[in-house]
């Protein structure tokens, strides 16, 4: 069973990485607000579910879509305008539901579709229907069979199903949207777990975060092992985003062994690891392992903060029950003391 020693280098590794991932995490988001994938992830689901997959091309399906008032309401100004800002990354499936009936049994004008990409005040932008026709199975049924394949047979056998209730109906297209919007944030989430080895290897690399040789000092030293414990037990009960602040000042006075150390000759090493003593030199073996300690840092980041934060608390409780145990010794018997 684990003691608290190895206890305590647990919760020193689970707080390291989630100090890293907190920084990824951070890094992503702002590559997230400059890339827009959640976005794009959304719109290349809606385009292989409707069968309109040319991108760019709004006089479609698609573009019909982002253009009913339900979903215009979604992002602000124009699809022009939209489309350089980034389009919506979430659309409720009830919104997308009544927006796609409502389109297929009132399309909007050829018009207005076929002009949808030119840069006209937002009202223009969502064109009114020429007849306001009452939504019906038989309607819809009608509306249906001008579509393609892809698109008629689910949106048919969704109709089967509901037996003529109306509302069954859109509950079937609504699980459709939720399948389809899974997958695209399975794409989403393969990416972000790529970004995050990338920008978790560049971090390991850039402040010289090795876990192995950070693990091998936690076993030895006692005293950064309670600091670790300590700064541990600070955070408690807070976010992974109000940890962060708390999390850079404990590292900053603990001495862990990160970051580099410049030489007169302006050569450097890995701080602690090729400088025992403050003598550097040169080491491939501890290069290697260096290397290596570089990589686990960066395939921790890529579990994400949530995960560690959630590890650290578990680590906190498991000590919290084998600490008092360890403090109290058990009681010999009575038999045996007599």
């Amino acid at each position: 069973m684990f003691n608290s020693d190895v206890l305590d280098v647990g919760i020193g590794m689970s707080l390291l990485f989630l100090m890293m991932s907190l920084i990824a995490t951070a890094v992503r988001e702002a590559i997230e607000g400059m890339l827009k994938h959640r976005s794009k992830n959304l719109e290349q689901g809606l385009r292989e579910m409707l069968n309109d997959t040319t991108p760019g091309n709004y006089a479609g399906l698609v573009g019909d879509l982002y253009r009913h008032p339900l979903i215009n309401s979604l992002y602000r100004g124009t699809l022009e305008q939209a489309k350089k800002r980034g389009l919506p990354s979430y659309i409720p499936s009830k919104a997308f539901v009544i927006a796609l009936l409502d389109t297929l049994v009132n399309p909007p004008p050829a018009a207005a579709t076929a002009n949808g990409n030119s840069a006209t005040p937002k009202a223009d932008a969502t064109p009114q229907p020429s007849a306001n026709n009452a939504l019906t199975i038989e309607g819809l049924k009608s509306s249906v069979n001008k579509l393609p394949d892809q698109v008629r047979k689910p949106i048919l056998l969704a109709i089967d199903d509901a037996q003529g209730d109306i509302n069954a109906v859109k509950a079937n297209l609504a699980d459709w949207f939720d399948a389809t919007m899974e997958r695209a944030s399975g794409w989403y989430r393969s990416r972000t777990q790529l970004i995050l080895f990338l920008i978790g290897i560049c971090g390991a690399v850039a402040l010289n975060v090795d876990s192995l040789t950070i693990a091998q000092r936690l076993t030895s030293d006692k005293a950064l092992r309670l600091g670790i414990v300590a700064a541990a037990e600070k955070q408690q009960g807070s976010t992974p985003k109000d940890a962060y602040k708390q999390l850079s000042d404990a590292f900053s006075s603990m001495g862990l062994p990160v970051g580099w150390v410049q030489q007169a000759d302006w050569t450097i090493y890995p701080a602690a690891q090729m400088c025992p003593g403050g003598t550097c030199h040169f080491d491939w073996g501890r290069m290697l392992q260096t290397i290596i300690g570089w990589f686990v840092t960066a395939f921790a980041v890529m579990l994400g903060a949530p995960f560690w934060f959630d590890v650290l608390n578990r680590f906190m409780v498991v000590r919290s029950t084998i600490k008092p145990n360890e403090k109290s010794q058990p009681e010999a018997s009575k038999d045996a003391t007599a």
